[in-house]
């Protein structure tokens, strides 16, 4: 399935730069690991492939900053599109 998300500060800005992802896991080394990922453009928006598995919701992190969200994604949800408000 592939998404449209949009990313928000906490502000309810664009958030550009935010990475977007559908799962993560830990690797054996203890790493955390992203699956099906893209990155915000300017306006905080990206288009995401959400393949691996089932996906109940997605994720955003923004990097360099302690910012982090995640929302319900729905298949009927994610057909409209979904936005991550940061926090």
């Amino acid at each position: 399935t592939t998404a449209r998300v949009t990313v928000l500060d906490p502000d309810g800005r664009p958030a550009a730069g935010a990475e977007v992802f559908g799962g993560r896991y830990r690797t054996a080394a203890g790493e955390w690991k992203q699956t099906d990922t893209a990155v915000t453009a300017a306006d905080g928006t990206a288009t995401v492939d959400l393949t691996t598995g089932t996906r109940s919701r997605v994720q955003a992190r923004h990097p360099g900053r302690d910012w982090v969200g995640l929302t319900p994604a729905t298949p009927a949800g994610l057909q409209r599109g979904v936005t991550v408000r940061l926090g």
